[in-house]
């Protein structure tokens, strides 16, 4: 496989693919942006980022630019490639994620515009690229939205999507006739929407069942803390105040201290019969309550799918993003136009 033309400065640049020895460049990459905002989180892969990014895909692409002069990583981007649904039918799907590059470089390095096409090129079998931007990354958006640049691909806006961080009150399952189990893999089921996918992600799967036995709703709870983090560095404005109450009293997430690592858990490939909100509510209810050692737990979905709108005031932590798919060439194709189901554990 070529590598790309360096064009001008080609002398002091390189490019390559991150490889098992690049943890320490690559996590100085992951932590190099400061966090802002009222509740500034670092978003961080310790200790690993590319043993990391593997968990979350069949196999992972990280082409990186390189300082030829300290032999430094400063520059990369991800490519995590996975077998998912596209219009119900199973596709190589890639998500682009991790696109950085250290302060101190972005102003010197022409090789950013063009790393991706590489990635297009390492990537051949792959039929769908997407990539998220938080809704309030203006910057982000400008960048990769705005006048076309040569070398980089098309990004198509896809609707949005949104995380909420939550910690309902308890709820009495017998009283509904409901009852909550851990299940099996085979017990989760899948409605075949746009990006989900087509194998179970979570170690440990749950399920809700009516009196006669059946299952009526589904979801996995993925801990993945061991290879991705959430940590708060500070708060501000009303969060200053908030994180000192007992809001999980209330039914709101438990807000960790400054410096620690959130302790959360991700609700992956949720499914409720006939997308009943009420009966999501009772069965998100009862994940919270049995996994209440948690601050919170974490579920998402894209503004397409049947409980976005149902659910759009769950109790707790609301955070906004965009979806786009990515469009190197002809070849690469975009969303079905059916409901995506997109998993928060993969973002």
């Amino acid at each position: 496989m070529s590598e790309p033309d360096a064009g001008s400065g080609a002398g002091r640049w390189g490019v390559r693919v991150a490889g098992d020895g690049d943890a320490a460049d690559l996590l100085r990459l992951y932590e190099c942006d400061a966090a802002a905002g009222d509740l500034a989180v670092l978003t961080t892969r310790r200790p690993d980022p590319l043993a990391s990014l593997r968990t979350e895909g069949d196999r992972v692409v990280f082409p990186v630019v390189t300082d030829n002069e300290s032999g430094r990583v400063i520059g990369g981007g991800a490519c995590v490639i996975r077998r998912a649904s596209v219009g119900g039918v199973d596709r190589t799907v890639c998500y682009l994620t991790g696109l950085k590059l250290l302060p101190e470089y972005r102003r010197q390095v022409p090789l950013m515009a063009r790393i991706y096409g590489w990635a297009r090129e390492l990537t051949a079998d792959v039929d769908l690229y997407y990539t998220t931007i938080m809704a309030d990354n203006a910057a982000a958006q400008r960048l990769l939205t705005g006048r076309r640049r040569r070398g980089m691909p098309e990004y198509r806006p896809a609707g949005g999507y949104t995380t909420w961080c939550f910690r309902t009150p308890p709820v009495r399952l017998p009283r509904w006739g409901l009852r909550l189990e851990l299940g099996t893999a085979s017990d989760l089921v899948s409605p075949g929407f746009d990006l989900e996918p087509v194998r179970p992600l979570a170690p440990e799967s749950w399920v809700l069942r009516d009196r006669s036995g059946a299952v009526v709703a589904s979801a996995g709870v993925w801990d993945q803390r061991a290879h991705r983090q959430y940590i708060v560095l500070r708060y501000g404005g009303a969060y200053e105040h908030l994180h000192r109450l007992p809001t999980a009293l209330i039914g709101y997430p438990r807000l960790p201290r400054p410096g620690a690592v959130a302790a959360q858990a991700s609700v992956t490939q949720l499914w409720v019969r006939d997308w009943d909100p009420a009966l999501a509510r009772l069965f998100l209810g009862a994940l919270s309550r049995v996994h209440r050692r948690f601050d919170y737990l974490v579920w998402g979905a894209h503004a397409s799918h049947p409980l976005a709108g149902p659910l759009a005031g769950l109790r707790g932590v609301r955070l906004d993003s965009l979806l786009y798919t990515v469009h190197f060439d002809d070849a690469c194709l975009p969303l079905s136009g059916g409901p995506v189901g997109l998993d928060v554990a993969l973002l």
